[in-house]
Formats: structure tokens, C-alpha cells, sequence
């Protein structure tokens, strides 16, 4: 028993010098936040695009009133009465440089505006290797109404 033990152990210890990186499909969780600084917000539907290139066009749409309706399909929003913020979802993308952002109430277009954020330094979820060199981005931009 103790040779087929030791024999086990030698050859798990010879496999382990051919092992190779395993790569998992960890998604990326980048975000360009959006905020909207105003002194006061009017009642109303408000609608904010963000346009990241590539048909990635992503929309949310805010009843600003009393009961401040604030849910979006999966975006966090906050709002303290002046700051609306939108955490916008970003892909792996080593390209990725300009944005239009729009806010529209009604038919009032706010802000009608192509951005290029100061996107911070890439972060790779699955390794650098994993992940092609795409990495994960995020930045932020505030606009003042």
C-alpha cells in the first residue's frame, strides 16, 4: 500500500508541472457614472441615453416628482433632490473613448453632448492573459445644468 501511495505522489507531483492557466468567463463590471447636477429638477419623465458605440445603446427613463420613481431595468440610480447619478454598464473594450450622453424631458432636450471620459486603468477579472487584453473600464462625468 505504501508503494502504490508513493507512487500516486510522484505522479500527481509530475502532473501538476503541466498545468496550464484555466480561464474563467468572470463578467466585467465597468461603469460610466453619469451625474446631473441641478439646483432644481422639474416634475416629469426624464429619459438618459448613453450611446457607447458599437449599438450598445443604453436607456433609462426617471419620473422625477413627489414619489421620485427611480427604477431602471438594472442600473443603481441615486437622487438627492440636485445630483441624479447613473452608473452606466461598460464592456470589456480596449477601444472604448467617446459617449453620447443625452437627458431629455419631454420634448426639452438637457444635455445632447459626445463625452470622453478619463477612463481609469483597465482591470481584468479573469487575468490579463484570460482576457485578451480587454479589460474592464470605468470613469466618470458630471454634468451641471
Amino acid at each position: 500500500m505504501r508503494l502504490f501511495t508513493a507512487t500516486m505522489l510522484i505522479t500527481a507531483t509530475a502532473a501538476c508541472d503541466k498545468i496550464t492557466e484555466i480561464c474563467t468567463e468572470v463578467g466585467c463590471n465597468g461603469s460610466l457614472e453619469v451625474s446631473f447636477v441641478r439646483e432644481a429638477w422639474e416634475d416629469g419623465t426624464y429619459v438618459v441615453t448613453a450611446d457607447l458605440g458599437d449599438g450598445n445603446v443604453q436607456t433609462c427613463s426617471l419620473d422625477l416628482s413627489l414619489t421620485a420613481e427611480l427604477s431602471c431595468d438594472f442600473f443603481d440610480v441615486t437622487y438627492d433632490g440636485t445630483t441624479l447619478t447613473i452608473p452606466f454598464a461598460t464592456p470589456m473594450n480596449d477601444g472604448l473613448t467617446d459617449v453620447t450622453i443625452t437627458l431629455v424631458r419631454g420634448d426639452e432636450v438637457l444635455v445632447d453632448e459626445v463625452i470622453a471620459p478619463e477612463w481609469g486603468e483597465p482591470y481584468y477579472p479573469n487575468g490579463e492573459e484570460c482576457d485578451a487584453g480587454y479589460g474592464c473600464l470605468s470613469a466618470e462625468w458630471v454634468f451641471t445644468l
